[in-house]
């Protein structure tokens, strides 16, 4: 059995709050919002780092106590024994650690039991929150996992809630089995109470929503070494029209990685249907990972989305009733407004006027985007046309125009390996993994405010 038990300083009566900065405001379509960034708190160690020294602490006062009971086959009438450390044993050590491991090895059930605290809020959105837990061992060992519960709030009925939970759990169970590096691996399927709890692995860096912000750029200015800001400038970003931009080499490394995860999803039917830059971590090895899968739905399963955000979803998807309907395609989409904005360092159809015509609008905006490049993109890479019209072929309304499925995106002659292949006969090639660790690295010290204490 397992017990969640919050550990959060704040006041447990209330909602929390969704953090300021939230890109997709109330546009996020029915039960769908924003999770803000996966990373909270700060002080002069930012969470993460915080997070990886505590684990290094082996404090593992919250798992004593624990026991483990050992069930044996069935036709032996003995089988159960509870083994509890602390308790002296009886004879030999050695002997009767050998018996029990020989009788261990008999076995063909394990129950283990465990208390998991939720020590900080991740993040909150129209599905639920995700909280930072640790998964308690033993000799000092844990391991800091993710758990998202899923609101039953927006369903009308249990039943319609439940219904929902069965869709989303079938998809994870697949999503487990894929284990893509660039796409959050599901640990498990839970319930408490009846409230559906998703345990996925806690990603260890910063999402793209939180790292493109002036706030980033200005701490990195004054705290970073001449050496590095002249690198990360160089290679990483620069000043953009509303926010920093990434160079060409790096959005194309992050986009690579991202389509190597769809790609992992569509072979699957699964389309994730929320792609944003929330949704994209940087993690510190210098990889990308898609995260939240709380709106990913299985083709085979004629389901509609419940979970996807305005203004990076794709036409098909605001209006499934236009031509062609919703596929893997609509995926690609997300994934070329999300390029563009890292490109330009600004938001997409912000001028779109918020109210009942968004959509419409949103879909007129969309439909015309591949026309308004020009005014959009900067001119180094404008200078680029198969980065241009790699662009194009993402986004493109017409389905028989756009990237038929994320492999095309990255192999066809106008896809990413070409464009990868262009930055090295033009010398403009580097380590990008390591690029990124480093910008990453350089955020340790970024200060925030500190989560509550555990």
């Amino acid at each position: 059995m397992t017990n969640l038990n919050r550990n959060d300083n704040n006041s447990s009566d209330k909602t929390p709050e969704e953090p300021a900065g939230n890109d997709s405001g109330s546009e996020s379509s029915r039960h769908g919002e924003d999770l803000p960034s996966t990373k909270q708190g700060g002080g002069d160690n930012p969470p993460h780092q915080r997070d990886r020294e505590k684990a290094a602490d082996g404090d593992g006062g919250e798992d004593a106590g624990r026991g483990v009971r050992v069930f044996r086959q069935e036709d032996t009438p003995h089988c159960a024994e509870t083994v509890r450390r602390g308790e002296p044993f009886q004879g030999t050590p050695t002997d009767l650690l050998d018996e029990e491991y020989t009788r261990l090895m008999s076995c063909r059930k394990l129950a283990f039991s465990e208390d998991l605290t939720l020590q900080r809020m991740l993040g909150v959105g129209g599905q639920g929150a995700v909280y930072l837990s640790y998964r308690m061992g033993v000799d000092h060992f844990r391991v800091p996992v993710a758990f998202k519960f899923f609101s039953p709030s927006p369903f009308k009925s249990v039943e319609r809630y439940l219904s929902s939970m069965t869709h989303h759990a079938k998809v994870a169970a697949i999503v487990n089995e894929i284990q893509q590096e660039n796409l959050v691996n599901v640990h498990n399927w839970r319930e408490v109470n009846g409230i559906r709890v998703m345990e996925m692995e806690w990603v260890d860096g910063y999402d793209l929503q939180e790292l493109l912000t002036y706030d980033m750029y200005d701490w990195l200015f004054e705290h970073a070494t001449p050496k590095l800001w002249g690198t990360l400038t160089d290679v990483v970003f620069t000043r953009g029209r509303t926010r920093p931009r990434l160079k060409s080499g790096i959005v194309i490394k992050i986009i690579r990685d991202c389509l190597n995860a769809l790609h992992a999803l569509h072979e699957h039917e699964i389309i994730h249907s929320d792609i944003k830059c929330s949704n994209i971590m940087l993690k510190r090895t210098g990889s990308a990972k898609i995260i939240d899968i709380g709106g990913a739905f299985l083709v085979t399963d004629f389901y509609s989305p419940e979970s996807f955000t305005l203004s990076y979803a794709a036409p098909e998807l605001l209006d499934p009733q236009g031509a062609g309907g919703v596929s893997v395609q609509s995926d690609l989409a997300s994934l070329g407004y999300v390029m563009i904005e890292l490109l330009a360092g600004c938001h997409l159809f912000s001028e779109v006027p918020q109210g009942a015509g968004r959509v419409t609008g949103l879909v007129q905006a969309k439909k015309t985007l591949i026309h308004r490049l020009g005014e959009i993109l900067p001119p180094d890479v404008l200078e680029n046309d198969k980065l241009v019209n790699f662009c194009r072929k993402l986004i493109h309304p017409n389905l028989a125009v756009r990237f038929r499925k994320a492999s095309d995106a990255i192999l066809n002659m106008d896809g990413l390996a070409e464009l990868h292949r262009q930055l090295i006969r033009g010398n403009l090639a580097s380590e990008f993994d390591f690029d990124i660790r480093s910008w990453i690295n350089a955020l340790d010290a970024w200060e925030r405010q500190p989560p509550p204490a555990p």
